[in-house]
This record gives structure tokens, C-alpha cells and sequence, in this order.
């Protein structure tokens, strides 16, 4: 369903160097996608090729095990060679948005990626059955000085080619009821929409009490209570935030609800590596 409805995503993205194959499964991924984080598995040989095309706004997590490992087989290519080699890569291509991770207790190479202002972190971070906490953790220093890192749900827009409707009316004021209008996105914490007549944006207000009901295909789903967070009066857009684990906002039948059919959607994406 993600391609029929021909959704686009951009999360925070992290090349894992050297990822254990088959780590993530397909749920793990998916929540993960949910939270805004995309993991994609990168080989260490890729590096000396060429970075990603998104190297720029992607983060990068190195396997310093799996990266010894791998040559191990090479003279001169030992833990504490390899080490000063990673750290001048990193710092050259993207000292900020780096983390190294080792199972190694060795005072000299972690010496050598903290020398480097370079997080670096001797922990097992395989362990399934804690991995996407772990993941969410390690997100948080990737993109510690970028602006997305406040982003807490990824955010799916929706092709303009299509609208799928939505009702809305105000708390505030009571006679506001039933404007009409289309959904452009769509996450757990928040929705975007179009309003369809050119004047509706000036029924509201930034921080104005709302509700709504919106239809995609054939699910539906309701906010009782959000509050308007942005407001575009040249495109006659409203942005509306809610909070999915508050009763008093989104009952709990609509929480699972709009939980279940993102995962649904971003299935594919997920799957994607």
C-alpha cells in the first residue's frame, strides 16, 4: 500500500560500516522508521569507492570489530594500525555526525578516537532484544547538533495528485465546523493539511484547540483534541500536533489504529536496505 500510495519519507539517515547481516528484522526496521531513524548497512570496502550520495545529511555508525575482522588476514592491518587510519577518515569526511563501536577493551585505540573527538563506544550493541533502544540512543549523539534530532516521529508526505479529505473543526470557536480539506502528511505526533477554500487558514490560530477526521484510502482516523502548531497563509496550510498517548486527544482504538497502518505503510521502506 506504501507504493500505491506513493509515500515519501526522509529520516534521519545512519549507514551502519559493517553491520552484522540480518540484525535489524523487518519490525525492527519499521520501528525505527517510525521514530525517524532509517538504518542502512554499509561495507567498510565501500568507503574507499566513494560515500553515499546523502553522505552530507546521513550519519555514520562504524563496526570497529567487523572492520578488523575483515583484515585481518593483511600485515599491518592489526586493531591499533587500523585505528589512527578510521580516525583520520572520520575526521576528514564527517567528524560530526560519526560514532565508533567496540566489543575491544584496549586503552590505546579508544585513546586514539576520543584523541580525534570522535564518539567512540566499548559496548556490545548486538543484542537484539535491545537494539532499537539502543539505536535511539546512539541516534541522539549522531545528530546531536542537528535540528532534526527534535523530530521525534518520522513524517509521511503524501503525492498532491491525489487528496484524501479531511474534516475540521475548532474548540475555540464553536461555529467553526466541518471545514473542509486534504491531508498532505501524516505522522504519530502530527498531521499537515491543505485547507480547500483560500480563505479557511483565518478561522485559526497558533495554538487554537482542534479536532478532526481524515480518510486515506480506506482508513480513517480521528483527533478529538490537537492544537494548531503552523499555520502558511499563502498556501492555505495548517500544521496540527497531538499527543497519541493522551486519552483526552486521541482515543486508545484510534491510537492503535494510526499505529498499525504506519507500520503498514512504511513496510516497504523498511524492507529497502
Amino acid at each position: 500500500m506504501a507504493r500505491e500510495l506513493d509515500l515519501r519519507i526522509s529520516p534521519k539517515r545512519v549507514y551502519w560500516v559493517d553491520m552484522p547481516l540480518d540484525i535489524l528484522s523487518v519490525k525492527d526496521r519499521t520501528e525505527l522508521l517510525l521514530a525517524d531513524v532509517q538504518i542502512r548497512r554499509l561495507p567498510s570496502e565501500s568507503l574507499i569507492e566513494a560515500l553515499p550520495e546523502d553522505a552530507a545529511e546521513a550519519a555514520f555508525l562504524y563496526n570497529f570489530d567487523q572492520i578488523v575482522a575483515k583484515n585481518r588476514t593483511q600485515k599491518n592491518h592489526s586493531a591499533k594500525v587500523l585505528a589512527p587510519k578510521y580516525a583520520d577518515y572520520i575526521r576528514a569526511h564527517h567528524p560530526d555526525r560519526a560514532l565508533v563501536h567496540t566489543t575491544m577493551l584496549d586503552t590505546e585505540i579508544a585513546r586514539t578516537f576520543r584523541m580525534a573527538d570522535i564518539p567512540y563506544l566499548e559496548k556490545n550493541i548486538d543484542v537484539k532484544s535491545e537494539l532499537v533502544v539502543t539505536m535511539l540512543q546512539i541516534v541522539k549523539i549522531l545528530f546531536r547538533n542537528d535540528p532534526k534530532l527534535r523530530r521525534k516521529y518520522l513524517r509521511l508526505e503524501l503525492v498532491e495528485d491525489k487528496k484524501y479529505p479531511v474534516r475540521l473543526h475548532s474548540h475555540r470557536f464553536k461555529e467553526i465546523k466541518n471545514v473542509q480539506g486534504f491531508v498532505k502528511d501524516i505522522s504519530l505526533n502530527g498531521v499537515g493539511l491543505s485547507l480547500e477554500l483560500g480563505e479557511d487558514y483565518k478561522h485559526f490560530h497558533l495554538k487554537d484547540p482542534v479536532g478532526f477526521t481524515l480518510e486515506i484510502e480506506r482508513f480513517t482516523f480521528a483527533v478529538y483534541f490537537g492544537f494548531v502548531t503552523r499555520v502558511f497563509s499563502e498556501r492555505n496550510e495548517l500544521g496540527i500536533s497531538f499527543n497519541v498517548f493522551n486519552r483526552k486527544m486521541v482515543t486508545e482504538a484510534n491510537a492503535v489504529k494510526i499505529n498499525q497502518q504506519l507500520q503498514v505503510w512504511l513496510r516497504d521502506f523498511a524492507i529497502a536496505r
